[in-house]
């Protein structure tokens, strides 16, 4: 090596100590700054207090499962200033009666309080104690990113080899007690002490570090654990039991089914005694059946009334409290030689909140449209039902009317109304919003006797758009490498082009999926069918995201139209799918206002598309697949072609790899042919294909196309195939570790049985098999042998819209579940509602003529429905899209699973220190912008003056026996397009719902450009844009009038207008004083002319003043006087005075504060939940006179025990 080789190796190394060193001086300095950094649980740094005595020791016991017969039990010892501890086990008689006596099921004694402070003050680390926190903030990063990477089998194999259960006991440091040793600190039960034993402790290495202590292997029962040193003792339980609980709670009907079982083979076990307690109160009691089940219902208002008998009893008793709360329900069983289980369900559980689950309102409630502007009227209808799981269905409200009020953004209210109900459980009214009115979301509020339901509308000041902007393509589909258009268009709403505006696009490239056609399958079938969920195993590439390909600018033409040049670009050699290029326009026209629209084409790499379908989803070994596979264009366009049908085994290989020392598996997909086919679809693009299938396991179907000697693939459906026995044991597939479930269709009707194929992670398997949406449905058991099992499951008219299927077992001490949801179309529950006007295009005031035409599914009228119609200006819905949703998804589409499914092995315990035994006492439980859209001749004009944004309302249609109602109204002065939306309705909940539009227009439009509003003083510009839809040039005379304002032009101007084409004038008008001018315009010609007349407000030069005042009244009949004073120089026309009072929210708040206080509890974050309030509590005691609470609310107590408990997480 010569010198200059050792010289640069030399400087490497001091770079590489040079950066190293400067990483840890910074660290060192974020640290000393205590800047905060993404790091464990600060380490403090204390010394002793020089002017206190010598600290108290201090110890804890905490357990969090419990354990079986075949594995050793043990406990968790937290301690400090500790060198031995004395240790009894007591073996419990009656766990039941010991549980329900406890002050807190999961906490004996109380944990430190303000006696650490006394004896310890914190101080600055020292510079090796900096350098030894950033090594374990570099320890802690690096084993969290290690343990991040590791699944559980990792983990497994990692405890069975370094911590096998003969090295976990070890008992070097114990040695027996002596009569002398339990002389010093009586035992609690002689008799029932089954071991002893001194622990001589060794100093642990960091504060919160705790030391395992082992029971060893024991007998089924409840033990209790006490710890000795000096006059302090602490507990711990240990729960060893061969006996298991699964759990389903159903909150809507107070439901709880109990599943008893051994918790190593899963078997059921009969004879359980079964106890439900709460506060200690005994709630519901039962024993499991042959099957090992037991469902009972908890009485919610026993618990109620238990929980105020205690309140009553305890209030004011804080020195007894504690911190303990018993408001859990415990689920207590007992078996046989001694096994013992418990379970917590919280409270919320039973709380009476159903969920929208089984007899509660489900509503529709809607609006005529989505917003409005102040000064205008609001028409709403709403649709109520009671939702009963049990009946199959849906029931009519109880009651005969509803209380419905409304309220602003503010939460005042402007509107209190008792509604009657129809025989179709529907209300309907209507509301005046105020001229001055706040904006934003106000809110519909219905109370009923079966419950509350709301809605929402809006509020804005709006101006309608005149236009509306749409992309188009000459077809869907382009070849890639060919050339094609995107036409931008943008159109008034009378149907006339814009003519002149400016355009910005972008295209964007995204993954493109095809949806084949189904002629023969009734699109209901997929109603409620998650089509992103159909296929959870489906690999690959999704496309995640958007790509930008292209952007660019133009300008529309005088038809109104821009066309944009884009040629498809070729996919990628690897790539083996098509790809959708989405455009995304902006048009702003003269007016500078904007609106945009987009359009997709999908770029192919052939003319056809191939796809197989099978009629099973899961198939045993031998049995014949019949395969369809079908071709079309991408148009959907049948066509006849030969296809290559392939079958491919996906076998997922189990690869184990290591890192870090840590073994963990992973999953690649292999593909293995097994048979291959060729067909020739005929002219209908069908055919059929019978396939022997032979090989268990996963099965792909890929089709094969070949244009021009290039092969195009489809991937097809696909299938399981099983063996006669459904084993499974030597196969492998993603998350093994789960129960998969796997039905044989998407969807299914009333009557049939759907076969749903389930993989277990382990063999003989005693499964619980429940349908379940509100509560549990039907209950059956099923034993296996093998990994897999088919389970049948008859289609119930309940079902409907979908029920989902659980599968629970209970091996090893785990508890295995899954859900997997079973489609059932509502296909009788759904009406085909037509609306149909007499004619496409209409003049303003025309006559106009609705047909509403319901029919059921089956083609039949659909008789005494009841429909809503209303017919809404088209622009209204680009200002604000239709929020009231589909009524069809409100009362069928998807519910969702409300059962909840616990287990009963993980249970915790926590004893601190202290010097009584103990505690066998109650606990006491917890406390609870206007229409300027002027469209619209020598021929004198019908003047347009009548401008609506609803052109007509009726809530309450009722169908003949035809199954037909017919409405006839006049159209108002809009030029625009006009949506009509009927939603259907039956006693029986029949629902349905469409939407109709038609074109209300003119050949000569005049458009008056105006403002929103002027001010006192203004000079404006206003504009009329004339135009000539006539099939000849016009002359055409065009003028204003201007009422309560100076108009400083000539008013008239003589024009021609070419065929097609638009004149535009300017007038420049000015507004003196306050007030509202009108204007009248007129364009006329010798054919057809037009006019309108709005008004146009003028307000007063200034800002509105609002004063506040706030007074308090104490008294019931008690009166104060308020004194305002008025400016002098206000406008005479502008002077209004507008009071409003309301009451103030402190005074609720103020009332309220005693409830807001409680001791703090549990977690951090349900410690916070209650501290932070109790805080907040006693700082306005401090800064507000008039502010009280109880005598007996202890506050400043509950402050400091909070303070206390947050510290020691």
């Amino acid at each position: 090596m010569n010198k200059r080789t050792a010289l640069s190796g030399i400087l490497v190394y001091l770079a590489i100590i040079a950066a190293i060193f400067s990483f840890t001086y910074w660290r060192l300095r974020v640290l000393a700054a205590g800047v905060p950094q993404e790091l464990p649980a600060a380490e403090e740094y204390v010394e002793r207090n020089p002017e206190a005595g010598p600290p108290q020791p201090y110890f804890s016991l905490n357990t969090n499962r419990s354990y079986g017969t075949n594995e050793r039990a043990r406990l968790w010892l937290n301690y400090r200033d500790l060198d031995a501890l004395d240790f009894r086990v007591y073996r419990v008689n009656d766990p039941v009666k010991f549980f329900k006596q406890l002050e807190n099921p999961h906490q004996a004694g109380e944990a430190e309080e303000g006696a650490f402070e006394d004896f310890w003050r914190k101080r600055a680390p020292t510079f090796l104690e900096r350098v030894r926190a950033f090594k374990n903030w570099f320890f802690y990063r690096v084993r969290r990113y290690v343990r991040s990477q590791l699944q559980q089998d990792s983990r497994r194999g990692f405890n069975q080899t370094f911590r096998r259960d003969d090295e976990r006991e070890d008992t070097s440091h114990r040695v027996p007690l002596n009569v002398a040793d339990y002389a010093r600190v009586p035992l609690i039960n002689p008799d029932q002490m089954v071991s002893s034993w001194r622990e001589q402790l060794p100093p642990l290495k960091y504060q919160y570090d705790r030391r395992a202590i082992s029971l060893g292997k024991r007998e089924p029962g409840v033990y209790v654990v006490e710890a000795v040193n000096n006059d302090l003792r602490a507990y711990g339980l240990v729960m060893v039991t061969d006996l298991a609980l699964v759990e389903k709670i159903s909150s809507a009907d107070k439901g709880l089914m109990i599943y008893a079982v051994n918790r190593q083979s899963g078997a059921p076990r009969a004879g359980v005694e079964v106890e439900v307690v709460r506060g200690n109160k005994t709630n519901a009691t039962g024993k499991t059946d042959n099957n090992g089940l037991l469902r009972v219902k908890i009485d919610a208002q026993a618990n109620a009334r238990a929980g105020e008998d205690s309140t009553a009893e305890e209030s004011g008793s804080d020195e007894e409290s504690g911190e303990g709360t018993n408001n859990a329900y415990q689920i207590m069983a007992r078996a046989e030689q001694g096994n013992f289980a418990i379970n917590d369900l919280d409270s919320f559980y039973f709380s009476g909140y159903d969920g929208g689950g089984s007899d509660s309102l489900t509503s529709f409630i809607y609006t005529e449209r989505p917003v409005y502007r102040p000064n205008q009227k609001v028409y709403f209808k709403g649709i109520l039902r009671r939702r009963q799981e049990q009946r199959g269905g849906y029931v009519l409200p109880s009651g005969s009317s509803v209380n419905v009020s409304v309220e602003d953004p503010s939460g005042a209210q402007i509107h209190e109304k008792a509604l009657s109900l129809s025989a179709r459980g529907t209300f309907s009214g209507e509301v005046d919003i105020p001229d001055e009115a706040p904006l934003g979301s106000y809110n519909i509020s219905v109370n009923s006797s079966d419950g509350m339901a709301s809605s929402y509308f809006e509020v804005l000041e709006y101006k309608k758009p005149e236009y509306k902007v749409s992309v188009t393509t000459p077809q869907k589909f382009v070849p890639v490498g060919q050339q094609m258009q995107f036409n931008v268009s943008a159109r008034y709403f009378f149907g006339a082009p814009v003519t002149k505006a400016d355009v910005k696009y972008y295209i964007y490239r995204s993954r493109y999926y095809h949806y084949f056609w189904e002629s023969e399958v009734d699109p209901i079938d997929d109603f409620g069918v998650d089509e992103e969920a159909a296929d959870e195993s489906a690999g690959g590439y999704y496309g995640y995201g958007d790509s930008l390909v292209q952007e660019g600018d133009g300008a529309i033409d005088k038809n109104g139209n821009m066309q944009i040049n884009f040629t498809v670009p070729q996919p990628g050699e690897k790539e083996t799918w098509d790809y959708t290029y989405r455009l995304e326009a902006q048009v702003t026209d003269a007016a500078r206002r904007t609106m945009d629209a987009s359009a997709s084409v999908v770029g192919t790499r052939g003319s056809a598309v191939a796809e197989t379908t099978t009629d099973r989803y899961v198939y045993s070994q031998g049995d014949t697949a019949k395969i369809k596979v079908k071709t079309a264009s991408y148009e959907g366009r049948p066509v006849s072609v030969p296809v290559k049908l392939t079958f491919v085994e996906q076998r997922y290989e189990r690869i184990v790899k290591s890192e870090y020392g840590y073994e963990y598996p992973t999953y690649k997909i292999n593909e293995r042919e097994v048979g291959s086919a060729s067909v020739q679809t005929d002219a209908q693009g069908e055919a059929l294909y019978d396939y022997t299938v032979q090989t268990p396991g996963d099965i792909a179907i890929k089709a094969t196309l070949n244009e021009n000697s290039k092969e195009i693939t489809f991937t097809g459906g696909s299938f399981w195939v099983t063996d006669p026995g459904y084993q499974f044991s030597d196969y492998a597939y993603p998350e093994a570790e789960t129960i998969k479930l796997v039905p044989d269709k998407k969807s299914y009707k009333v009557g049939e049985t759907a076969r749903v194929l389930a993989l277990l992670p382990t063999e003989k398997a005693n499964l619980l098999v429940t349908t379940e949406l509100s509560t549990v449905l039907t209950t059956r058991q099923l034993s296996t042998t093998g990994r897999a099992v088919m389970i049948d499951v008859p289609i119930e008219a309940r079902f409907a819209p979908n029920v989902y299927l659980n599968v629970t077992y209970v091996k090893n001490g785990e508890m295995y579940t899954q859900n997997q949801i079973i489609v059932v179309p509502p296909r009788d529950k759904l009406l085909k509602v037509e609306v149909i006007p007499n004619k496409q295009e209409y003049k303003p005031r025309e006559p106009v003529s609705y047909t509403v035409a319901a029919r059921n599914a089956d083609g039949s009228p659909a008789a005494g429905a009841e429909v809503s119609l209303g017919v809404v200006d088209e622009a209204i819905y680009s200002i604000q899209p239709e929020t009231s949703g589909d009524i069809r998804q409100t009362f069928y589409g998807r519910r969702y699973n409300q059962v909840s499914t616990t287990f009963s092995v993980n249970y915790y315990f926590t004893g601190y220190s202290g010097k009584k035994p103990i505690q066998l006492a109650r606990n006491k439980p917890a406390y609870q912008l206007a229409d300027f859209k002027n469209e619209g001749e020598f021929v004198q004009p019908l003047i347009r003056k009548i401008f609506k944004d609803t052109a007509f309302w009726q809530p309450a249609l009722v169908t003949g026996a035809d199954g037909k109602a017919t409405v006839k109204f006049d159209l108002p002065d809009n030029l625009t397009t006009w949506r009509a939306t009927a939603r259907a309705v039956t006693g029986d909940l029949r629902v349905g719902a469409t939407t109709s539009k038609v074109v209300a227009r003119k050949d000569v439009i005049l458009r008056l450009a105006t403002p929103r509003f002027l001010t006192a003083g203004d000079t404006a510009t206003l504009s009329a844009v004339v135009h000539n839809y006539l099939k000849a040039d016009k002359t055409t005379q065009i003028s204003l009038s201007v009422g309560g304002a100076q108009l400083l032009d000539a008013p008239a101007q003589t024009v021609t207008i070419p065929a097609s084409g638009e004149h535009r004038i300017n007038w420049h008008v000015s507004a003196p004083q306050t007030g509202q001018i009108t204007l009248l315009a007129k364009a006329l010609t010798d054919t057809e002319s037009d006019a309108v007349e709005i008004p146009l407000p003028v307000e007063p030069r200034g800002l509105k003043r609002t004063i506040g005042q706030a007074v308090t009244l104490s008294g019931d009949e008690e009166e104060k006087s308020v004194t305002l004073n008025l400016p002098g120089n206000a406008d005479p026309r502008a002077r209004t005075l507008r009071i409003e009072a309301a009451p103030s929210i402190a005074g609720t708040l103020f009332g309220a504060l005693d409830y807001l206080t409680s001791y703090p509890y549990g977690c951090t974050e349900q410690t916070m939940s209650g501290f932070l309030p109790t805080v907040i509590v006693a700082n306005a005691l401090q800064d507000v006179e008039q502010v009280s609470i109880s005598d007996t609310n202890n506050i400043g107590k509950k402050v400091r025990r909070g303070l206390d408990r947050l510290y020691k997480f």
